[in-house]
């Protein structure tokens, strides 16, 4: 396995572990020597896994008290920490939003966007491809593309909508890369999302993006049961 998919394969090992309880919120992961012979991988891999963790969010290092798990597991998080209302929240109603948001930004520019907008995204898309395992990155550049998308409606009040539903869909959207694939899955949807918008086809768009969200939702409810 390339180093890059091997290090991305140990970011879902411990991110599934974390889910089911095995590493609990708040308390120190197993120290390096155990996690490397718990997860069969060098040392040099986990501690990229455990870098992309941290810049995920999922993990704290900490000086003198190891690495310690901050987030993941939403409904068993003091509500302090959590954005207003998201108990109340379950995947289905961020995807719902997003759905809805994207979809109308989608319907109000006809689905032609400008030329600075594509030109953006397509370079969004490449540099998913480029970063397919630095997890961290690929991630950013996936929220990057929608958020373009968005914008490039020109309605502010759409842009609005959405940038206030971004707490909510940054916190969940650890949960979307959990299943082998989901990255390379994720990936064709850009592209031929991508693709239906150069060509001016708003329906093939709308077709597209809906697939990919749905099916985002899919996967992160198919990781949360495992």
């Amino acid at each position: 396995m390339e180093t890059g998919a091997l290090v991305v394969n140990v970011i879902k090992k411990i991110i599934g572990r974390i889910s089911n309880g095995d590493y609990p919120i708040g308390k120190r992961l197993p120290a390096e020597r155990e996690l490397c012979r718990q997860l069969d991988v060098s040392r040099g891999t986990l501690r990229k896994a455990l870098a992309d963790l941290e810049a995920l969010g999922v993990v704290a290092r900490r000086h003198g008290s190891g690495t310690i798990v901050t987030r993941l597991a939403p409904k068993q998080l003091p509500s302090h920490v959590l954005p207003m209302g998201f108990r109340d929240l379950s995947l289905e109603d961020v995807n719902y939003a997003r759905k809805t948001i994207e979809l109308a930004a989608l319907d109000y520019c006809n689905g032609r966007l400008n030329n600075m907008a594509l030109k953006r995204m397509k370079t969004l898309v490449s540099l998913m491809a480029t970063n397919l395992y630095v997890l961290p990155e690929f991630l950013r550049y996936d929220a990057e593309f929608h958020q373009v998308l968005v914008q490039a409606s020109g309605n502010p009040a759409i842009f609005a909508a959405y940038c206030a539903i971004e707490e909510y869909r940054r916190f969940l959207q650890i949960y979307t890369t959990l299943n082998e694939k989901d990255e390379e899955i994720s990936l064709e949807y850009h592209r031929k999302i991508l693709a239906a918008l150069e060509a001016r086809n708003k329906t093939l768009a709308r077709r597209y993006l809906t697939a990919h969200l749905n099916d985002v939702v899919k996967g992160a409810l198919r990781a949360q049961q495992k």
